[in-house]
């Protein structure tokens, strides 16, 4: 076989395997018809809806995270995800936890040329580069905003984020599914 067959399989299975990674559903039965997480990155738009947003919490953290859908190759795959160390259910609200972490992904599914680019940062009370504000937490859904400097991977430039979550959040667990 040679080595341009060789290539392509590697390239066809890199990006299959980023699809079924990047993608996140909702059990339906914690489907939450409302759940939204919605940012701004580096100028771009990203808005993430009920099936693709999931939420979990315990009383020590909770987590948020949404990914596009994969739909067809040639699409840019996007995930986003928001963990701070705060216990909701003795927290008095609006807060904003001193330790937070925010990462964001990229990931092209060409075939002849998939990508892969990733952004993050950790905010703690010595170096607060984000910032997250958990707004209000009732029957179950988080709300809150944040914003701040994410740092890029080995030859990426940093990049600005800011945006909203409403979404479900489940106790001891999370909603999130793989595809």
């Amino acid at each position: 076989m040679n080595r341009t067959v060789r290539r392509h399989r590697a390239r066809i299975g890199a990006v299959l395997g980023l699809a079924c990674a990047i993608g996140v559903v909702v059990t339906p039965a914690s489907a939450a018809k409302g759940d939204k997480l919605t940012a701004v990155v580096n100028g771009k738009k990203l808005k993430l809806r009920n099936k693709t947003v999931c939420a979990g919490y315990n009383t020590s953290v909770v987590s948020i995270a949404g990914g596009t859908k994969f739909h067809h190759l040639g699409q840019v795959l996007r995930a986003f995800v928001i963990a701070c160390d705060v216990d909701l259910t003795t927290a008095a609200l609006p807060v904003s936890p001193s330790i937070c972490s925010i990462g964001y992904t990229e990931q092209g599914t060409s075939l002849h040329h998939p990508t892969s680019r990733a952004w993050g940062s950790t905010s703690t009370p010595d170096n607060p580069v984000i910032q997250v504000t958990i707004s209000s937490f009732s029957g179950g859904r988080v709300r809150g905003t944040f914003s701040g400097t994410l740092a890029g991977e080995t030859g990426t430039t940093a990049t600005t984020v800011r945006g909203t979550f409403s979404v479900t959040a489940v106790l001891n667990g999370n909603n999130c599914t793989p595809v």
